[in-house]
Order: structure tokens, then C-alpha cells, then sequence
């Protein structure tokens, strides 16, 4: 008996010891911060640690976790680009919400010698029941990159690209073009309601200078684009579907998604939310997405969150840490670890944790962080000291500080998690 309690006695003392440092580091700083963490044994999925991990947190950019789920159980090993039916050498097309045709930061599509070789293309977005910004984005903030507008058929990732060529403030797609005015900035500025672009001649810009401004987007903008590039005719009409639509694809899936979450492009979430949810469903919407896919990716929960848009630019989006824990979890025991790390933010190697967590030459740490003012998510898997796979979420959220103070605090956070475990 005397043995058991000494074994009971070391346990205890050896969690305390273990999760001690880890209640100092969270019950001091900030007073206004709110923290939750949760800690779980990847393979056995067994709770080790937890702080307020049942609370709901504004996830920020960690939503994307729930986008990059949602695409993983629905989509193949190609991104749809676009599905169509032929009649005679004109192209009926109805877009699928494929966020990469004629994207910059993408080799060219493998559906264009498609588009190239039709004589006419019909263009129709009667799939489409999807407002440009989703629920809680903020309205002024129309003129930063990471808030383009959603579409059922994106071109040039429905922004316009500035930059300095030869001297000379260029536009692309040169189908736009810039007015001159007397703003208190070097930045260009679009008017809310219209795609005029606005730049102050007498602002000194350096030769690296550029700039993304989100264009405002409509099918006749985006048939005028497609036949300014094409030089095809490119017709806007509802049709109606006269025989079975086929579907062309463009790029490889983990392309996209590794982009999405290493970059954390609010752009490419969005639009892979419609896309996933329209595997569904004949339409593209981000609630009805969400509506089948919350289903899908969280029926073995009983957890309360809200999910309102893919990127997580939506402060009404609610998920707790033990949610994401959950959502990650699953998706180790669903699809290889190579490839699900290596769609990760990597420690000390790539994407928003590149410069972080460098110790040593083999990556521990494969995660995704979520931020905006007040808030600091980072929700992932940690290879321990002792070779144990964790995964881990820590959701921090109404600090008063910066963003990078609490990106900082969270990292040695997860160091002092590291060494515990």
C-alpha cells in the first residue's frame, strides 16, 4: 500500500513540476489578457494540459485550420477550375470559386489552353449567392490587400498589382489605370465605390515599392479582363444547362492550400471555403458551405463555436482551443504526416513561423498563427523534448499590447511546453 501512495505521490509531483512554469507564465503580464490553452497527446489524443480550454476565443487567422479541413475532405488532387459544357466552338462556363486563374503568385492554369482555343466564352454567375465581404469584415478596410472581394470566378486574384517599372508607377492588369491627386500618402487609394485608382505624383516611392488594392469585382469587370487577356470574346448571360457539365481543373490542391496557410492569404481561404462547400451543393455561398460543412467536420462534437467566414478576418467567428486541437487531431489520423506538416507554417523554415523556433536544424514545431489587434493565435503540433508528438492551441485574446509582444510570449510559451513534455 505504502508503495502505491509512493507512486501516486511521485506522479502528482512529477504534473506539477511539468505544468507548474506553464500556470506562472499564463497568470502573469497583461491584466486585461484572456488565455486559453490545451495540450493533447497526438496519437492517443489524451488531454495532458489545460487552461480555459473549453472557452470560445476570437480565432483570428486560426480558422483557416477549419477551411484547410474543409478542403481536405472534400476536394481531390486538383483544384476545379471552372465547369462548362461546349456548343459548337462556344464555351458555357460556370465559375467554382477557383481562386487562381491568372493569379500572379501561380503558374498558369491548366485549364487555359481551354479557354484559349474557344471561339467565344459565355460567362454566367447564376451559381453565385455570395455578398463581396463576408459576415463582420470591416468596411474600411476596402483598400488593404488582405481583403479582396469574393467572386464565383476570380481573375488576377481580384486585386490590382503597383509597383515601380523603369521609373514609371505601373498597374496590372494594365486594364486599369491611376488618376493623380493630392493625398497626404505615397499609398494608392481606390474610391470605395468605384474602380478609380488615386496616387499623388509627388510622392517619393522607393524602387522596390509595391502595392495590392483590391479591385471591385462584377461579372462584366471580369468578362472585360478575361477578353482584354484572352483576346477572345468573353459574353455575361445566364444560360440555361442544355446538357452534363464537365469540369476542367487548374492547379494541384496542396499547391494552394500551402500557400493558403503558410502566407495565411485571406483571399485564397475565402475562396476555397466556396469552393469546398460547392462540391456539395450547385452553389456558391459562404454560409450554406459552412452549413454542410460544420456537419461534416464537427458532428463528433458537442463543443459550442460560431463559424462565419474561411480566413478568419470575421471577429464573430468563436472556436475554443480543444476545438482546434480536435480539428487537428483528426486530420493527423486522416491524411499523412508528411504532407499534413508540410502544409504548416514551419518553424525556423517557412511561413509565419520562419523566424521563430530555430533551435537546432530538424523543425519541431508545424502550426498555424492567427492574428489582428487584440489577438494572437497559435494552434499546431510540437515534436516535445522526449520525441512526443503534442498538439497544442494557445488563443489569446483583448491584450492591450502588440501583437508581436504576445506572438513572442506565445513562443516561449511553447518552448517552456517543449521541455515539459
Amino acid at each position: 500500500m505504502k508503495k502505491y501512495l509512493l507512486l501516486i505521490t511521485g506522479i502528482i509531483f512529477l504534473a506539477s513540476c511539468r505544468t507548474g512554469k506553464i500556470n506562472r507564465t499564463l497568470n502573469s503580464g497583461d491584466p486585461a489578457l484572456f488565455t486559453g490553452v490545451l495540450i493533447s497527446d497526438t496519437h492517443s489524443g489524451k488531454t495532458l494540459y489545460s487552461y480555459a480550454g473549453d472557452k470560445p476565443f476570437v480565432p483570428a487567422s486560426n480558422t483557416k485550420i477549419l477551411t484547410l479541413s474543409a478542403c481536405l475532405s472534400t476536394l481531390g488532387d486538383s483544384i476545379p477550375a471552372f465547369r462548362y459544357f461546349m456548343r459548337k466552338d462556344t464555351l458555357f462556363l460556370l465559375g467554382t470559386g477557383d481562386p487562381t486563374l491568372l493569379h500572379p503568385d501561380f503558374p498558369e492554369s491548366a485549364a487555359m489552353p481551354l479557354l484559349k482555343k474557344a471561339g467565344t466564352i459565355v460567362i454566367s454567375d447564376q451559381n453565385f449567392r455570395q455578398a463581396p465581404y463576408g459576415a463582420g469584415w470591416a468596411w474600411d478596410d476596402y483598400n488593404d490587400y488582405y481583403q479582396p472581394e469574393l467572386s464565383s470566378l476570380p481573375v488576377y486574384g481580384n486585386v490590382v498589382r503597383a509597383a515601380l517599372q523603369n521609373g514609371e508607377l505601373t498597374l496590372k492588369p494594365a486594364y486599369f489605370s491611376l488618376k493623380d491627386s493630392l493625398l497626404p500618402t505615397g499609398t494608392i487609394v481606390r474610391n470605395p465605390g468605384e474602380n478609380t485608382f488615386y496616387r499623388n505624383p509627388a510622392s517619393q516611392r522607393s524602387a522596390r515599392f509595391s502595392q495590392e488594392i483590391p479591385f471591385r469585382t462584377g461579372l462584366e469587370l471580369t468578362a472585360r479582363l478575361l477578353a482584354d487577356t484572352l483576346k477572345v470574346p468573353v459574353i455575361c448571360k445566364h444560360f440555361e444547362i442544355t446538357e452534363p457539365l464537365k469540369t476542367a481543373y487548374s492547379h494541384p490542391v496542396d499547391t494552394v492550400l500551402r500557400k493558403m496557410m503558410q502566407q495565411s492569404d485571406n483571399f485564397l481561404a475565402e475562396q476555397l471555403l466556396l469552393l469546398a462547400g460547392g462540391t456539395l451543393s450547385d452553389t456558391l455561398s459562404t454560409a450554406l458551405s459552412i452549413r454542410h460543412l460544420s456537419g461534416r467536420l464537427l458532428n463528433d462534437t458537442a463543443l459550442p463555436y460560431r463559424w462565419l467566414d474561411g480566413s478568419g478576418l470575421s471577429r464573430y467567428n468563436l472556436f475554443s482551443p480543444q476545438i482546434m486541437v480536435h480539428l487537428l487531431n483528426n486530420m493527423y489520423r486522416s491524411y499523412p504526416q508528411e504532407r499534413l506538416f508540410s502544409l504548416m507554417s514551419i518553424g525556423g523554415k517557412a511561413g509565419t513561423l520562419r523566424n521563430k523556433y530555430k533551435t537546432g536544424n530538424t523543425p519541431y514545431v508545424f502550426a498555424k498563427t492567427g492574428s489582428m489587434s487584440g489577438v494572437y493565435n497559435e494552434s499546431g503540433f510540437l515534436t516535445g523534448r522526449s520525441g512526443r508528438l503534442l498538439t497544442y492551441s494557445v488563443m489569446k485574446n483583448n491584450f492591450t499590447g502588440t501583437v508581436a509582444e504576445n506572438g513572442r510570449k506565445t513562443m516561449n510559451l511553447v518552448e517552456i511546453i517543449r521541455q515539459r513534455y
